[in-house]
């Protein structure tokens, strides 16, 4: 992968490197239609991983914050 430095918390939660890939970053400040470019999915597919790898990670920390 091409972010190899994830930000701490991703490790700690179960999700699929894509998602992690994606929440990266969009945490890094890429759009999605970006992200969604260059791994050749479409932005609605970036945004649903997207959504379920913050709701894991609301789930791991018991928060209900808006990510």
């Amino acid at each position: 992968t091409p972010y190899p430095t994830l930000f701490p918390y991703t490790t700690l939660f179960r999700s699929s490197p894509t998602q992690r890939e994606i929440v990266t970053r969009w945490s890094d400040g890429e759009s999605i239609s970006a992200i969604a470019e260059s791994l050749k999915l479409s932005p609605a597919r970036i945004s649903d991983e997207k959504y379920k790898a913050i709701q894991k990670l609301r789930q791991h920390f018991g928060t209900d914050a808006n990510v």
